[in-house]
């Protein structure tokens, strides 16, 4: 991860020690900016989602080329899968911060950092469905 990494927060310390979280999140949207031109409609719409805090119900790989994981709210279904990270034990975990980047293996990069771990997925495509769960408190 560029900017939601651990080793890369002390970049955006203030005086105080405090995150400044405005211009982190300025820096990675400029970067958003730059790239959105190789990213198809459904990814520049996952990279500008909000699913902070989203636990993640269900994760399942069909095959090797299909990766499907279902949040409170979405189900997230990538296609021309290249590289899958993701642990069992994500299941249950929240969504904290993402980010989407080119991968140099060909297609797109999400790395998602989660309250208790990490997830990697390259994949050319995302499709994002909707469905009527509601999130929980």
């Amino acid at each position: 991860m560029r900017f939601f990494s651990k080793k890369t927060f002390p970049r955006y310390d203030t005086a105080d020690g405090q995150t400044d979280w405005k211009r982190l999140w300025g820096d990675y949207n400029n970067y958003l900016a730059s790239i959105r031109g190789q990213l198809s409609s459904s990814w520049r719409q996952l990279a500008e989602a909000d699913y902070h805090d989203h636990r993640i119900i269900s994760v399942d790989q069909p095959s090797k080329q299909e990766f499907v994981m279902d949040l409170e709210e979405a189900k997230l279904t990538f296609t021309g899968v290249k590289f899958v990270w993701v642990p069992k034990s994500v299941v249950g975990d929240s969504w904290v911060y993402w980010e989407v980047s080119p991968s140099d293996e060909g297609g797109i990069d999400l790395e998602v950092r989660l309250a208790h771990d990490e997830i990697r997925i390259i994949a050319d495509e995302v499709c994002i469905g909707k469905h009527g769960r509601k999130r929980t408190a």
